[in-house]
């Protein structure tokens, strides 16, 4: 058990993107920045590598490993074909989707077949543990981010808020993930959560959040929907009521978080229209291949004034995966992306509960992010097919009981 909470811990700074509370650990052992991705990716292997060894090598893990091999094959070489020897940026993209999305994948399969339970029951307590533990130091040392705003954008150092905000909300679907069988105390923690996302200014995080449980608790069962309405119901009396007793200082206090004191329309003032025309722009323009990995905006973003950009690093993305995959690596890419992601049932199946986790980061990458950042796509879809594919005869969080062949091991 150790093992397996040694490699959620591993996971999670991709999931989190927490590296930066790793600097101090990696300049003790004179690790550079250029690899530390490399080695948290190398030491969840490693980890993977001694659980393999404690508890047998099953035929299954072999099987499963060819299989992830054969589907993300013909994508990295590909992606390889793709990349610009020039572009630096662009060879560090390619060594990250190996070192933190392949990687990922792959020690994620051997370590949910070589014990299944170990892996649902740790990986939601860590995720939770961390955004606690991000929460209670954002609480401590509150500071203002780099948005002009007539609010205060909770952060924590060296963290962009949206990152909060969305560790955050990953913590609230994780609650509904633990064995725990009382409703109200997952209630009061997604509470917490809502409370703590609201602080940091980020709207993508909390609009995912509230569309994965709706859809969770519209697809239960049919006295689930009635609550659900009769829950909206409600909700709507009380913001009427809001509405005629105080609605200008509601109104104010919406606008505030929405537009974070901007005098522009809530698309306009995130950037996200200009950075998707831009995408869909160099999509047309190679349809086919792309313009090549890490290429995106480089012809149009030097000097730009869009603030989400930061053209001095020279990490250009649109903030959507899809139209970033499309983009820079075209219809061809797209395709082999999604034979990477193994499609099936599984992207369908609304009883299992690791659906929830894969919607969740699904919707965060169609609005913050680039691949690398959204890597919780790839490790929660692999998740949602595993269990769909090789379910655990147990009771779920979501009161819903896997029906299937049992433990895959």
């Amino acid at each position: 058990m150790i093992l397996y909470f040694i490699y959620c811990v591993l996971v999670s700074v991709f999931l989190l993107n927490i590296g930066s509370y790793l600097d101090f650990s990696f300049s003790a052992i004179g690790v550079g920045v250029g690899a530390r991705t490399a080695v948290v990716g190398i030491a969840a292997l490693v980890i993977v590598g001694l659980i393999v060894i404690s508890r047998g090598i099953p035929k299954l893990v072999w099987r499963e490993l060819l299989i992830a091999l054969a589907v993300w094959g013909p994508f990295l070489v590909f992606l390889a074909l793709r990349v610009d020897s020039s572009n630096s940026y662009s060879e560090l993209k390619f060594v990250k989707i190996i070192t933190i999305s392949f990687l990922c994948v792959a020690t994620m399969t051997v370590a949910y077949v070589c014990d299944a339970r170990a892996i649902l029951r740790m990986l939601p307590i860590v995720i939770i543990i961390v955004s606690l533990l991000l929460g209670i130091e954002a609480l401590l040392h509150p500071q203002q981010f780099k948005y002009r705003s007539v609010i205060e954008r909770m952060t924590v150092e060296g963290m962009n808020p949206i990152w909060l905000a969305r560790d955050f909300a990953l913590a609230g679907v994780c609650l509904f993930l633990l064995p725990v069988k009382k409703n109200l105390v997952k209630l009061l923690g997604l509470a917490l959560v809502v409370i703590g996302i609201l602080p940091t200014g980020s709207r993508g995080p909390l609009i995912s959040l509230i569309v994965t449980l709706t859809v969770w608790l519209v697809t239960q069962s049919d006295k689930v929907r009635g609550r659900l309405i009769a829950a909206v119901v409600c909700v709507g009396v009380l913001a009427v009521g809001g509405l005629l007793f105080d609605g200008d200082r509601l109104e104010n206090t919406i606008n505030s978080y929405l537009l974070r004191g901007q005098n522009h329309g809530l698309l306009e003032e995130s950037g996200r229209p200009q950075l998707f025309k831009i995408a869909m722009d160099e999509f047309l323009s190679s349809p086919i291949v792309g313009v090549g990995l890490g290429e995106y905006g480089k012809s149009v973003m030097r000097g730009s004034t869009i603030q989400v950009m930061q053209p001095e690093k020279g990490n250009y993305y649109p903030h959507n995966i899809i139209l970033e995959i499309l983009a820079e690596l075209g219809v061809l890419g797209g395709i082999l992306a999604i034979i990477a992601m193994r499609p099936g049932k599984w992207m369908f199946n609304v009883e299992n509960p690791y659906f929830y986790p894969f919607l969740l980061t699904l919707l965060y990458s169609m609005s913050s992010g680039d691949i690398n950042a959204n890597t919780g796509v790839f490790v929660f879809g692999t998740l949602a097919r595993l269990t769909t594919q090789y379910p655990v005869m147990e009771e779920t969080p979501f009161n819903a009981e896997f029906v299937g062949e049992g433990h895959p091991a």
